[in-house]
C-alpha cells in the first residue's frame, strides 16, 4: 500500500539497479574483450522508458486493466471500460481532493496504476486549487499535471490546520496572602479550508477530537439544510466564516463576524426609565500566512489585523497584532479521515 504521494516515483523506479545482462557478465569474465564487439551492442531502451509508459504498453497489449483471480460467471471489474473506471475515480477523489485514496488505488496493479496517472484527473485537481485559467501558464515548469499538484505550493483540504498556544497566567493571592498561584492556559486555533474558497476559523480551549466535527461542512446540500448550517455557524460565536486566496506560497484570509451589543440607558428625569439600544458591530479579520513544510503542512504567520466597524457611528478601529512565536505559533496540518470518507460530488 502506498504510504505517501511521490512526484518522482517513475524516475526512482526506472533508475533502480537493473540485473546485468549476458554481455556484461561476459565482459567481466573476459576483460580483453574486443572494443568493436562492445560498440555493436544495442543498448536496452526498456529501462529508459518512464514507468507509466511501460505499464501503458503492457495494458494495451493485454487489452484489459486487470485479470480475474478465479473464474466467475458474473461481470468483473476488468470488464468495465476505461472511461467508466475514470468516472468512478472522480467520485473516489471527490471535490475534497482525496488524492491519497487515488494513490492507494494506483498501487494495486499495473492497470490501476495507469488509471491513477490519468492526466484528466490530475488536471481537474490542479484546477480546483489554482483555477482553470492559471494552471496552463505553469505547466511548462513541470513534467505532468501530477507533478504540478505535488510540487507546487497548495493547501491541504482533507484535514485541519491546528495551532496550539500555551502561556502562564497569574492567579489571585490566597486569603492569608501566603502564596499566589499561577495557571497554565492552553487554547487552540483551527483553520479548515474548502475547495470553493470558503474557510472556517475557530478559537477554542477544546482539544481537536472534540472540535473537528464542528468544522465539517457538506457541500451538496439543499437550500433548507444550507440555511440551517449557516444559522449554526452564526450562532456558534467562536466560528468565523470567510474566504481564502492563494498566490504562490502566500495564503490570504478575509473573515467577517457580526455582533450585536445591547446598551441600557436610564432616564434621570422623573421616573426611571430604561431603554435598550442595539449597537451593531462588524469585525473583519485579515490574516496572511506563508505555506511551508515538505508536504505544505505548516502555515507561518505573516500578518494579522482586525477591523472593528461601528455602523451607528460609521467609525473603524484597526488593531494590528505583533506576531511573535509564543503568542502566534505556526499552524500544523492534521488529516481528518471523516472529511473524505463520503463523496458528496465527483471531481469536476
Amino acid at each position: 500500500m502506498s504510504m505517501q504521494l511521490d512526484a518522482d516515483i517513475e524516475f526512482k523506479m526506472s533508475s533502480t539497479k537493473q540485473p546485468k545482462n549476458q554481455s556484461e557478465l561476459k565482459h567481466e569474465e573476459n576483460p580483453t574483450i574486443d572494443k568493436i564487439e562492445s560498440k555493436e551492442q544495442v543498448p536496452s531502451t526498456e529501462s529508459d522508458k518512464p514507468l507509466y509508459q511501460i505499464f501503458k504498453e503492457y495494458v494495451d497489449s493485454q487489452n484489459k486493466l486487470c485479470e480475474k483471480a478465479y473464474p466467475q460467471r458474473t461481470k468483473h471489474f476488468s470488464d468495465l471500460p476505461f472511461e467508466v473506471v475514470i468516472l468512478i475515480l472522480k467520485w473516489v477523489v471527490s471535490e475534497h481532493l482525496d488524492m491519497r485514496s487515488l494513490d492507494n488505488f494506483s498501487a494495486v496493479c499495473k492497470g490501476f496504476y495507469v488509471c491513477g496517472r490519468d492526466q484528466e484527473l490530475w488536471k481537474l485537481a490542479c484546477a480546483k486549487i489554482w483555477g482553470s485559467n492559471n494552471i496552463n501558464n505553469y505547466l511548462p515548469m513541470y513534467s505532468s499535471w501530477r507533478q504540478m499538484y505535488l510540487k507546487r505550493a497548495r493547501l491541504n483540504l482533507d484535514g485541519v490546520y491546528i495551532s496550539k498556544t500555551t502561556y502562564a497566567r497569574e492567579g489571585e493571592r490566597s486569603l492569608d496572602n501566603f502564596y499566589k498561584p499561577w495557571h497554565l492556559v492552553e487554547f487552540y486555533r483551527y483553520l479548515r479550508f474548502f475547495p470553493d474558497g470558503t474557510v472556517l476559523f475557530l478559537t477554542s480551549p477544546d482539544e481537536p477530537k472534540i472540535v473537528v466535527g464542528k468544522l465539517k461542512q457538506p457541500s451538496n446540500l439543499s437550500n433548507l439544510t444550507q440555511n440551517f448550517y449557516n444559522q449554526f455557524i452564526s450562532n456558534e460565536q467562536s466560528i468565523v466564516k470567510g474566504k481564502w486566496t492563494l498566490a504562490l506560497s502566500k495564503v490570504c484570509l478575509v473573515l467577517i463576524k457580526k455582533t450585536q451589543i445591547k446598551n441600557t440607558l436610564t432616564s434621570k428625569v422623573g421616573r426611571k426609565k430604561e431603554k435598550e439600544t442595539i449597537q451593531e458591530q462588524e469585525h473583519v479579520y485579515r490574516m496572511e500566512f506563508e505555506l511551508t513544510g515538505k508536504m505544505n503542512n505548516q502555515l507561518q504567520w505573516k500578518k494579522y489585523e482586525i477591523d472593528t466597524v461601528n455602523k451607528s457611528s460609521n467609525s473603524v478601529n484597526t488593531a494590528i497584532f505583533d506576531l511573535n512565536k509564543i503568542d502566534f505559533p505556526n499552524f500544523y496540518f492534521s488529516r481528518v479521515k471523516s472529511y473524505s470518507i463520503n463523496s458528496d460530488a465527483p471531481l469536476k
